[in-house]
């Protein structure tokens, strides 16, 4: 029999993989019972692999991925998926924040072709200033300023909020009433 602690490096590190693509695949089930299912799982790799070895033991188990779906398929009710949330509210905050620097490097650009002068703007409820001065056809001077309001701040708060619901799945959390079965007729 041998301890986890001695066993190659190559079979640890391929269970590490293998429980941190389940970890990650099981990310919105509930974490006590994560936690429980980490461990005896852990304990049945390290027994399966003292029998016919670690890349045997993880072939048995299959891909990390159905497993979790497997035990997704045992919860009495689906659960949110934070992570998926955060992911994409990440995503769509960047977005926006690229949309707004776009935004004002177009507007120097248009400035600039036109033969310079001073704009203030607003985009998305954020106010943009800028200023492009032009000598002989080229650009000498150019000037971006902006600056975050309230408006901007609650819109871009809105809309991470709702990615973030939509994200995360966040309404299966809700608790909801069990319907009575329909009674059959006698």
């Amino acid at each position: 029999m041998t301890s986890a602690s001695t066993r190659p490096t190559r079979d640890r590190l391929r269970r590490t993989w293998y429980l941190l693509r389940l970890d990650l695949a099981m990310q919105g089930y509930p974490a006590a019972q994560r936690k429980e299912v980490h461990a005896s799982l852990r304990a049945e790799l390290e027994a399966a692999a003292d029998e016919v070895g670690t890349p045997a033991a993880l072939a048995q188990l299959g891909s990390p991925r159905r497993l979790a779906e497997e035990y997704y398929a045992q919860l009495d009710h689906p659960c949110p998926r934070i992570l998926d949330g955060a992911v994409v509210a990440l995503l769509v905050g960047l977005l926006i924040l690229f949309s707004w620097f776009s935004y004002a490097l177009g507007s120097i650009d248009t400035l600039t072709t036109l033969g310079g002068g001073r704009v203030e703007l607003s985009f998305l409820a954020m106010p943009v200033v800028t200023e492009s001065v032009v000598a002989d056809g080229a650009p000498t001077r150019l000037g971006l300023g902006w600056s975050f309001s309230l408006p901007a701040a609650l819109l871009l708060l809105t809309v991470l909020l709702v990615t973030f619901a939509i994200g995360a799945r966040l309404w299966r959390g809700v608790p909801t009433r069990a319907h009575p079965q329909a009674q059959e007729p006698a």
